[in-house]
């Protein structure tokens, strides 16, 4: 119900004005070295100074550690490089930096190594681009090494690429913490860390990524609270985070970025209540905050402060109250999951007046009372789960107007009376969830005929219906799921349903149990009221 994109938005970056770099220091001999001990000292000391001119980070101690990712990159690119660059060209720090990542990140053990370590330019080897800033002058400005097989750690000195736009390694087994380094990225427009192994906090000092666009850091152990300091990042349109280990609230310096359009914050352990701060970003096309922790109300003012909003997702937290009648009609909000929270008050007929809402989950909470008439607005919904509240009475005639549902789910409430043959009409349904209530009457004949014969889940079973089996439900060729069972219905389940069993029918279940059931079926996979069966 949660996928990612298929692709995160790739915002473009602003387009830069005119670099400036710091001067490329000149060696430390004006004449070449004559021996490799004087090359290795030059190119060390030349790289020790720029890196920690740069972002201030000492590599001297990591050089002394033979073992080490820089000490190892070193000893390459002053020892085995077959570029065998000379002392003081311009272009040994960036292929430093580059050979570092690689062994920082197990390069020998990634999925495809293509060209890297090779002769060539550094900007030729796979998932490396450059641009030259003048005179022939190369620097990296893209890596690119998604699902590559990447392990280790990111280089403490990855902030020296201060000319890099994109970084790419999502799904890879990258752990360790991100670098403070990391904010030294100034020219940084898009980075997906998304779906490793990243702990830690996120450091104040990626505050001062001002030129970032697109941040995805989903799918980590990421912990601690979210910074202040990324108020900072006015730029940011694309801010993903879900499925870490975040806690406490979100800052009240979000509202400083104007530009973000989805914030995804799932799956972490945020609380506190609603954050209002959002409320100022009226630019918001998608919030999910869902499967926090968060308490308290709604405020009313969502409706009006999010114009452009097209998906809300809050379930799975605390939140309580009612929410606003209003919230249902935002104008172009397409997804509304409210589900699993502690709403409780009666519902109205807003609920379907929301002119482009698609799918509406408001199931295992508190809401009680009839459940709405539907009015006549050409309702676009195609989901609408309502299961597990307190609803009572008839599922209302005008259900009928709801013609584009494909899911509706009225499951584990306290709803009476027949099945209204209106909904018959609602002939693109694909899964029909009315069990656990108390529904009575005989089933109805229109089941499986061709005004319902799109259904792949049918769940009945937990009520009071009496009568016999009909014949046309084996009009439903495409059923998964068939529950009947914990009702008061008798006679035999057609043998023609059984037929189902060697195609799409994977669940059957009636009161079939005993030596005298009330059901005669020859094919159920579950008879009675079998706990373990998915329709209980």
């Amino acid at each position: 119900r949660n996928p990612r994109p298929l692709d995160p938005v790739d915002t473009p970056s602003n387009s830069p004005g005119s670099p400036t770099f710091a001067p490329i220091p000149a060696p430390s001999s004006p004449s070449l070295p004559t021996t490799p001990t004087q090359r290795y000292e030059i190119i060390k000391k030349d790289v020790t100074e720029r890196v920690k001119t740069l972002v201030n980070v000492d590599l001297s101690a990591l050089f002394l550690q033979e073992a080490s990712p820089q000490r190892r990159a070193l000893d390459w690119i002053a020892l085995s490089d077959p570029r065998n660059l000379n002392p003081g060209d311009p272009h040994i720090l960036e292929r430093y930096l580059a050979v570092s990542f690689y062994y920082s990140t197990h390069g020998e053990g990634w999925t495809n190594r293509g060209d890297w370590l090779s002769g060539a330019s550094a900007c030729a080897w796979m998932g490396l681009s450059c641009r030259d800033v003048g005179g022939g002058v190369l620097r990296l400005t893209e890596i690119k090494l998604q699902n590559n097989g990447l392990k280790g750690s990111l280089p403490v000195e990855i902030g020296a690429m201060e000319l890099l736009e994109k970084l790419v390694l999502g799904q890879n087994d990258i752990r360790g913490s991100i670098p403070l380094s990391f904010g030294s990225l100034g020219s940084l427009s898009h980075a997906e860390l998304w779906g490793n192994g990243l702990i830690g906090g996120l450091p104040t000092e990626m505050g001062t990524l001002a030129s970032l666009n697109s941040l995805y850091l989903d799918d980590n152990g990421i912990t601690g609270t979210i910074p202040t300091e990324i108020g900072a990042m006015t730029n940011l349109k694309d801010f993903s985070f879900y499925n870490n280990a975040l806690e406490g609230t979100i800052p009240a310096e979000i509202a400083n970025l104007k530009s973000l359009w989805r914030i995804w914050a799932a799956n972490n352990k945020l609380s506190g209540p609603f954050p209002n701060s959002l409320l100022t970003v009226s630019s918001l096309e998608a919030v999910y905050l869902d499967q926090n922790d968060f308490t308290g109300t709604l405020p009313a003012s969502i409706q009006t402060s999010w114009p452009m909003l097209k998906d809300l997702r809050l379930n799975d937290n605390r939140f309580s109250g009612c929410p606003s009648t209003g919230l249902y009609r935002m104008p172009r909000l397409q997804t509304l999951y409210l589900d699993s929270n502690q709403f409780e008050c009666v519902l109205t007929s807003d609920i379907y007046r929301g002119p482009s809402m698609r799918a509406l989950e408001l199931f295992n909470n508190k809401f009680y009372g009839n459940l709405p008439p539907v009015p006549d607005n050409n309702s676009n919904l195609i989901i609408l789960a309502m299961g597990n509240n307190k609803f009572n009475g008839q599922i209302p005639p005008t259900i009928n107007k709801l013609r584009e549902i494909k899911k509706l789910d009225l499951s584990h409430n306290f709803l009476t009376g027949p099945i209204p043959n209106q909904l018959s009409q609602c002939n693109k349904m694909e899964k029909l969830s009315l069990n656990n209530n108390a529904l009575q009457g005989n089933l109805p004949t229109w089941i499986g005929t061709n005004s319902m014969n799109q259904l792949s889940s049918l769940l009945l079973n937990n009520n009071r219906f009496s009568g016999t089996v009909p014949d046309q439900i084996t009009g439903l060729t495409k059923v998964e799921e068939l529950t009947i069972n914990v009702n008061s219905l008798r006679g035999t389940v057609p043998d023609k349903l059984c037929q189902y069993l060697s195609t799409t029918l994977k669940v059957l279940a009636a009161d079939c149990d005993g030596v005298n059931p009330q059901i005669h079926c020859s094919c159920c996979t579950s008879c009675g009221n079998d706990p373990a069966f998915i329709g209980n």
